[in-house]
């Protein structure tokens, strides 16, 4: 990989490939190593377009591409005697990537074989680029089978045997097999059918194969064929056997400049496989034209705000927390909370519980305060202790109007306010009286709301607010939209958990392993999100002399987001999950977070 080198993607999920020859680019252009920003398709476009201030022409940039993927390809299959690769091309700009990738694997000695998934009269009709690369790959002597029949016709079933046998007799030939998918672009917004289709099902086939899958390796160009780049949603196509997802199932994934959506959502971040982000002469500063909404929950995006206390520091400029506790017989979530929030550094944490309930506590609680409360006016006493001015409700706490008075007290006297669990599910009712109260409470209250629902409580929020009816939103564009209309920061927790801001700006976290599927991990969660918030609103963070472009998305400024800092929390909670490993229970979460912090200190 001559003219490029890796740089560690920051805990992104992508790799990043820096092109180091920038002489196209304007001195000012600042390429970051780390960027979070995530385009939508329409956006990439438009940075496409915005580049061609800078570079040659649009073909410049699909020969960069197409070197990027070529040098990926290297990477993943070592030229020797018996390896071979199998290029898939379409008709749109994946296509013509293809074609150059090919010429070039050719041309470093690969064996190639290539098959344009049209039928050869459509060569006639192809535009711009594609058509540019077509003639150019044609022109250099390249064979090419052509793959005819529509992409979205019925199925021919009957086809299908005769497919797969000739990928398998390719695969047979070669002691590695390599197959690039450069059918579809991340824009397909239609379901993968007839001749197309069963060359899909057929990629994937000798992946599931016991004789080939250790032998056979598959590159997609921007997006898995199939996946749609805003949504990471496949389309049901026609089947004899009813409708079905049909996408290729990636090994490896390259796209360019910036990741998208799709990539981090499922279903499609799972057919991704490994992503590789590639800059192949599109510079940054397009992004301050286009101002992105979306990241990645990466360091970088956050690491700004992150409350890192120092030497002068006192524990009530870290913060009290208070934590509602359940009744007697449900006091572990609490307690879970309360000591995540402690791990996670606030200064002081207070469970509250009913007198009953302050035994169960004492008997496991050392460095968590206890204070019982009995009643609305007690806990409304309590508040009047300035100092006590954050809280988490929720979890153990139980459904009903307790809770729901306990959550309107704490809008109206609190600064920070972590509602999970119970404390959603009691607002949810058919007649939408309760969740119409709480969306108003929380637009009137001074305090920084978190809501933290799964997604059985999300679905549960949206069909108490309207939500629910429109099934043609992603889970971005859902996400978004509660958020917005509860004027809370929702964090939609997940393998993509997404994290929305009631401006507009969202987060996408896929850091976390999937052992956090675990009884109590939700817990530890809201505590850990309370306990940043509370820390970074009493100021306690480095001071940064970079200045971050994507400090609220577009903003030059280092600014003190609440999307960043509950970004930050989800991470921290994320970042114990892969270091702790398979069999996690969720109190072993927060006794992660001290030597994860030290990490964070010392940056």
């Amino acid at each position: 990989m001559s003219d490029r080198e890796r740089v560690a993607g920051s805990t992104s999920t992508a790799k990043y490939i820096r092109v180091k020859d920038m002489s196209l680019l304007p001195p000012s252009t600042n390429h970051s190593i780390h960027p979070s920003e995530l385009l939508s398709v329409a956006e990439m476009y438009r940075a496409d377009k915005l580049a061609l201030q800078y570079v040659e022409s649009s073909y410049y940039l699909m020969q960069r591409a197409a070197a990027a993927v070529a040098d990926l390809a290297q990477a993943i299959l070592p030229l020797e005697d018996k390896a071979q690769v199998l290029v898939l091309c379409g008709k749109g700009n994946n296509g013509g990537d293809g074609f150059l990738a090919a010429q070039l694997l050719v041309n470093r000695g690969y064996k190639v074989n290539t098959i344009f998934c049209a039928d050869p009269t459509d060569t006639k009709v192809l535009k711009g680029d594609v058509s540019r690369a077509f003639e150019f790959f044609s022109n250099a002597g390249m064979t090419i089978d052509f793959y005819t029949g529509s992409s979205f016709s019925t199925d021919q079933a009957q086809d299908a045997p005769e497919l797969a046998a000739w990928y398998s007799e390719l695969a047979r030939q070669a002691d590695q097999l390599l197959i690039i998918d450069a059918i579809f672009g991340a824009g397909l917004t239609r379901a993968i059918e007839g001749p197309v289709g069963l060359l899909v099902d057929a990629v994937n086939g000798l992946a599931l194969d016991d004789e080939y899958r250790n032998r056979v390796s598959v590159l997609s160009v921007d997006l898995p064929s199939g996946i749609n780049g805003d949504s990471g949603n496949s389309f049901p196509s026609r089947h004899i056997n009813g409708p079905r997802q049909r996408a290729i199932k990636a090994d490896y994934t390259i796209s360019f400049f910036r990741a998208k959506p799709g990539h981090l959502l499922q279903p499609g971040h799972g057919y991704c496989g490994e992503l590789t982000i590639a800059e192949i002469g599109i510079p940054d500063s397009v992004l301050d034209v286009i101002k992105p909404e979306t990241a990645e929950n990466t360091i970088a995006y956050w690491q700004d705000v992150f409350p890192l206390a120092d030497n002068t520091v006192h524990k009530y400029q870290r913060g009290h927390l208070l934590v509602a506790s359940g009744p007697r017989y449900a006091t572990g979530a609490a307690r879970l909370a309360a000591t995540a929030a402690l791990r996670a550094g606030a200064g002081l944490v207070t469970l509250v519980a009913a007198t009953d309930a302050l035994d169960i506590l004492a008997a496991h609680c050392t460095e968590v305060m206890l204070q019982a409360v009995n009643s609305d006016k007690e806990l409304e006493k309590l508040f009047k202790d300035r100092r006590l001015d954050s809280i988490v409700i929720g979890p153990g706490f139980g459904p009903g109007e307790a809770c729901r008075q306990y959550v309107f007290i704490a809008l109206k006297t609190c600064k920070t306010v972590v509602l999970d669990a119970d404390a959603l599910m009691s607002f949810v009712d058919k007649d939408k009286s309760h969740m119409d109260a709480l969306f108003t409470a929380i637009k009137e209250s001074a305090a920084s709301v978190v809501l933290t629902p799964h997604g059985g409580e999300f679905n549960r929020l949206c069909t108490s607010c309207d939500l629910a009816s429109d099934s043609e939103l992603t889970k971005l564009e859902r996400t978004k939209r509660l958020a917005a209309l509860s004027g809370a920061y929702v964090v939609h927790k997940g393998p993509d958990t997404v994290i929305a801001s009631p401006a507009g700006p969202a987060v996408i976290s896929v850091h976390g392993k999937p052992w956090l599927a675990t009884a109590g991990s939700g817990d530890v969660l809201a505590g850990t999100i309370a306990s940043i918030l509370m820390q970074a609103r009493n100021n306690l963070f480095k001071s940064s002399s970079t200045t971050q472009t994507n400090g609220d998305m577009h903003s030059g400024e280092i600014t003190h987001s609440v999307l960043r800092q509950v970004a930050a929390a989800v991470w921290l909670h994320s970042e114990a999950s892969c270091r702790l490993g398979p069999g996690l229970i969720a109190g072993d979460l927060a006794d992660a977070y001290p030597a994860i912090l030290a990490t964070l200190h010392n940056r």
